[in-house]
């Protein structure tokens, strides 16, 4: 029954760590490709050639709250991390108090409730809360992004132009 018992807690920590490597694979994938693929849909919107405001203060107040967003998401994440590897090392105490154990009669002596944090919820919350302003900030610099037609033509942008990559990647058809 113990060997049992242990061959369960080993699983789950198994799952735990199974799990963590998936969220952290799927953060790593938003936040490195991410940015890119939303700056990669500017420049299509904008045919290429477009100005970001320097000067205008809701587009420098929208680029600090998606920065901060940003962070925001990066502590979250380490926290509910944290939260797992916590629980694991919980589930290694116990896998220890039970191979102690000579006879099954005094399983139910240790403590095996759940350890997770009354957070937990506020964390998926606050990730989610945080996820909307950021999309909201993007949406707001990108509404202010100057496009090739001039709208919203700002003397004081910095032009930004694309350079011809077929000088690079020449096309092979």
């Amino acid at each position: 029954m113990i060997a049992h018992l242990i061959d369960h807690l080993s699983k789950e920590i198994q799952k735990i760590t199974e799990t963590t490597i998936t969220f952290r694979t799927r953060i790593a994938f938003v936040a490195w490709i991410g940015p890119f693929i939303l700056l990669s849909s500017v420049i299509v919107a904008s045919k290429g050639i477009f100005r970001i405001p320097t000067n205008d203060p809701l587009f420098i107040r929208a680029s600090i709250l998606c920065c901060i967003c940003y962070l925001a998401l990066g502590y979250i994440g380490a926290k509910m991390e944290k939260m797992s590897w916590e629980r694991c090392n919980f589930l290694r105490q116990k896998i220890i108090q039970y191979a102690k154990l000579k006879s099954p009669d005094n399983i139910s002596d240790l403590d095996l409730r759940d350890r997770t944090p009354d957070y937990v919820l506020r964390v998926y919350m606050w990730a989610f809360i945080v996820i909307v302003v950021s999309f909201v900030s993007f949406s707001i610099m990108t509404s202010r992004i100057e496009g090739r037609d001039g709208s919203r033509a700002n003397p004081k942008s910095v032009p930004v132009t694309i350079p011809d990559l077929s000088l690079i990647f020449p096309s092979t058809s």
